[in-house]
């Protein structure tokens, strides 16, 4: 049962019919989605027709599974809204149309990436948790595959990444993961934990390949151990394995609510609203506004630092200065020889 309905009775719409089913890894930044992908892979769904995808780096030592061109839009879908991934929109009407040209660079992403004859392909960016109904007309059959990690470990990553405070990263995990949860309600998902996975990745690989063979995603069973190699314990750098009780210090009641809807595999009731959405994100805009004036500041007083250092160089290095440094510097020491040589001079 996902979200109250069976799963058979949601293959998709009838206009689905003749474009490749697309598989979904959506979740909140630093969740795991990564590891979950590379793992969907190894089961045998392919990337899409030549993506560009992001390499290892410092915070992702296998890579991220994510197309470099797929970030891009979905970054400039987030603008066109208002906001962008660490400040997403504080409301998204999906009935606004987009810019022509925005539209048009989706289209030809989507028909990209699409051209072989594959049946099925799998998309990665913790972005499309809000960016998705914009995609949707373009996609053929959804199945999403929801992957979720406790907020104070994803915030503990995050202040570490990219320096964001604790509490904005707890309400971002928030907002992705209901945005994910919304935007994939009629369509066939799975619901996976990071931590889970990391345990215990053979039982949690087999329900997820359950679910892509009963979607027809997958023809056969097999590859489950392959997969299970893509997860690296090691990897989870941040752990929080304590009780609700120590995490409800860090997290507001509506977070603390949608945790406990997820560990006990449910999908939740989105009737509650988001506590303190406004004044957090207002917030973090006006602290990164103040953080990267200060960073061009900083550039800028390099830039004059640099420049001056060369300058100088520049004209103590001159033929002419050089020369007269020499001469006053023999000058020095030859007064200084003399003055030696006086009575009450040093000997």
């Amino acid at each position: 049962m996902i979200g109250g309905e069976p799963l058979s009775e949601r293959k998709g719409h009838a206009d689905d019919a003749g474009r490749p089913a697309v598989v979904l890894v959506l979740g909140m930044h630093r969740s795991g989605t990564s590891a979950v992908a590379e793992a969907i892979v190894r089961l045998g769904v392919p990337v899409g027709d030549g993506v560009d995808l992001v390499g290892p780096d410092e915070w992702n030592a296998r890579g991220s599974f994510e197309d470099s061109e797929l970030n891009r839009i979905n970054d400039a879908i987030l603008d066109e809204l208002g906001g962008d991934w660490s400040a997403p929109p504080l409301e998204v009407d999906t009935r606004r149309p987009l810019s022509p040209e925005l539209l048009d660079r989706m289209r030809s992403y989507v028909e990209g990436t699409t051209r072989s004859s594959k049946s099925c392909y799998m998309w990665k960016d913790p972005r499309l948790c809000i960016t998705l109904p914009f995609w949707r007309p373009l996609l053929g059959r959804v199945i999403a595959v929801l992957v979720w990690r406790h907020p104070c470990e994803v915030a503990d990553s995050l202040r570490e990444r990219n320096r964001l405070p604790v509490p904005c990263s707890c309400l971002l995990w928030e907002v992705y993961n209901r945005c994910a949860i919304a935007n994939s309600a009629d369509v066939p998902r799975v619901i996976l934990s990071y931590a889970e996975f990391v345990r215990s990745p053979v039982p949690v690989l087999q329900r997820l390949q359950a679910m892509l063979l009963e979607q027809e995603i997958l023809k056969s069973p097999g590859g489950v151990e392959r997969a299970a190699e893509a997860i690296d314990p090691d990897l989870r750098h941040h752990r929080y394995d304590s009780g609700a009780e120590e995490a409800a210090v860090m997290l507001s009641r509506s977070q603390v609510r949608l945790l406990e809807s997820l560990r006990r595999k449910e999908i939740p009731e989105l009737d509650y609203p988001i506590e303190s959405w406004n004044m957090l994100l207002v917030e973090h805009r006006r602290l990164a506004a103040e953080r990267d004036d200060l960073e061009r500041r900083l550039v800028h007083v390099s830039n004059e630092k640099r420049l001056y250092e060369d300058s100088y160089r520049y004209i103590m290095n001159k033929p002419g200065v050089r020369a007269y440094r020499a001469v006053k510097g023999f000058l020095q020491s030859l007064l200084g020889r003399r003055g030696a040589g006086r009575p009450g001079g040093e000997a």
